[in-house]
């Protein structure tokens, strides 16, 4: 598999290439790329947060559709000393 932190991609021009996972076992994923910009400290969360909650959606029955406001959650989780 390739190395899921290339320092030297091109952005990506379609979203689902930025959301996409792997699944490895039940209910067990893994991301399939992390957007690295040049010279970043790490990986944006906002990536890491989607692909968790596309993760998610695959782990449930399509009956339980996800309907939350996702913007709060990065209220939250990053709400903290800079």
């Amino acid at each position: 598999m390739a190395d899921p932190l290339d320092h030297d991609q091109a952005e990506p021009h379609d979203i689902s290439y930025a959301l996409d996972v792997e699944q490895l076992d039940l209910n067990l994923y893994r991301s399939r790329n992390l957007t690295l910009p040049f010279e970043a400290r790490g990986v944006f969360g906002g990536q890491v947060i989607s692909q968790a909650l596309v993760a998610a959606t695959n782990c449930v029955k399509p009956e339980f559709a996800l309907h939350v406001r996702v913007h709060s959650y990065t209220c939250h989780i990053f709400s903290g000393p800079c």
